[in-house]
């Protein structure tokens, strides 16, 4: 039960990100550089946070051994530098709402790739309840055409699409190691993936200006959607297994959704709320599903 609460808390700091990051966007924040700027803080901040408990001797957690760094790797590089970026193209061109809800299908990737690399097996009706995450996603795109955006909102949504996909391969590579301390997964993730980003957009793009506030702001989402969020995550894949833990953590659109109505002021089409519907009670039945399997 402890396990599902924090993935489920998890899913709300990470919901939260996709209004949060739009703000600033709309602030003229590079997304490149928003994403080292993301990744950097949380990985910083809970390195040092690992630090201070562990010389308090109030963590007994193993740590990362040489043979869990091509796990880590792979999530880093997955999951940690492209998705965040292509996440964040995408949230320039597409409302955060729809952002939100379309993040949803990265509980279908997770678990079809669970099957096609480490030989899950979901039931037929978990098949059918993907199927119906699949349908609600597919209604929430073609909702983007009336969003105002046209076709650049469409391929806005589908890079967010690209970056499920990659978070996909992140969670999978994840669980491979979730035995290994939460806070020092995520932190070195948030490290070496943010000065990654950081780089990139140094030689290729452009850094942030250099406004406190921003930065501050920027730091801050980061250690909550993204740091304290990916450990949690963690701790939920070592319990719960890439499945329960990636449906639960599908909950994440409903609190991008209501933030994104209240905060943005957005205000959803038709086929993005009837899209919105299908695919929440898809999840619904995925989760309610994987929970009696299990």
């Amino acid at each position: 039960m402890r396990a599902a609460v924090l993935v489920l808390v998890a899913g709300a700091l990470f919901g939260a990100s996709n209004p949060l990051a739009k703000l600033l966007l709309d602030e003229d924040f590079p997304a490149v550089a928003m994403a080292g700027t993301f990744y950097l803080a949380s990985g910083v901040e809970l390195l040092v946070l690992r630090w201070i408990l562990r010389a308090a001797r109030r963590r007994s957690e193993p740590g990362l051994g040489r043979t869990d760094f091509k796990w880590l790797a792979g999530a880093i590089l997955a999951g940690g530098i492209a998705a965040p970026v292509a996440q964040l193209y995408g949230l320039k061109v597409a409302p955060a709402h729809i952002a939100s809800l379309i993040v949803s299908v990265e509980v279908v990737f997770t678990i079809l790739i669970a099957v096609l690399l480490f030989g899950e097996r979901p039931t037929a009706r978990e098949y059918g309840a993907m199927g119906v995450v699949v349908l609600g996603a597919l209604a929430v795109g073609f909702g983007t055409r009336g969003s105002g955006g046209g076709g650049e909102a469409v391929a806005g949504a589908l890079l967010i699409v690209l970056a499920c996909l990659l978070w996909g391969f992140d969670n999978n590579f994840s669980e491979r190691i979730s035995a290994k301390d939460p806070i020092q997964i995520a932190g070195v993730k948030g490290l070496v993936a943010g000065g990654a980003n950081l780089v990139l957009a140094a030689a290729f793009f452009t850094l942030p200006r250099l406004d406190p506030a921003l930065l501050a702001f920027a730091s801050i989402v980061g250690l909550l959607s993204y740091g304290t969020s990916i450990a949690l995550f963690v701790y939920g894949l070592r319990h719960l297994g890439p499945s329960r833990t990636a449906s639960l953590f599908a909950t994440a659109p409903v609190w991008g959704v209501v933030l994104s109505w209240t905060a943005l002021g957005e205000k959803p089409g038709p086929f993005a709320l009837a899209g919105g519907v299908i695919l929440l009670g898809g999840i619904w039945a995925l989760l309610a599903l994987s929970s009696g399997r299990r």
